[in-house]
């Protein structure tokens, strides 16, 4: 059995959600947009979509499908969301900063593996190296600091 949602053409009303944890009233529904073509003649009343996936299925966390979006966020907002979510950051000297202080990759780190519990350490580390990419190395090539 399909499941889709119709949005009917109507005036657009602005929203803002403020809560981004389970709080939040608001769910990501990841949706397939559908030729009118493809679908019942009843569904054509405005644009509709097919819905992927079932509540119970536990993919309508807006953060976690935020991540897996790949959405860019500063280290402020990771600092934001892993001190409201209480999650275990390294103190400094056992961050992975210089001189162990505690930087952006230790809240991404935090955040996926609370997100992500279930995947491998290495689709775990993919996500991290997302959202704070390592510091490229400096290209030498031509300077005289040999």
């Amino acid at each position: 059995m399909q499941d889709f949602l119709v949005v009917k053409p109507q005036q657009a009303i602005p929203m803002i959600n403020h809560a981004f944890d389970s709080s939040s009233p608001w769910q990501h529904v990841p949706v397939q947009r559908k030729l009118p073509a493809t679908m019942d003649i009843t569904l054509h009343v405005g644009t509709a979509v097919e819905i992927l996936a079932r509540e119970d299925d536990g993919e309508f966390s807006l953060l976690k499908a935020a991540i897996q979006a790949k959405v860019f966020l500063l280290a402020e907002h990771l600092k934001t969301i892993t001190a409201h979510l209480k999650l275990e950051i390294p103190r400094f000297p056992n961050g992975s900063g210089a001189k162990g202080s505690v930087i952006k990759v230790d809240h991404a780190r935090a955040l996926v593996r609370f997100l992500f519990a279930t995947q491998s350490r290495e689709d775990q580390e993919k996500l991290v190296n997302f959202l704070a990419p390592p510091p490229k190395k400096k290209n030498c090539t031509g300077c005289r600091c040999r």
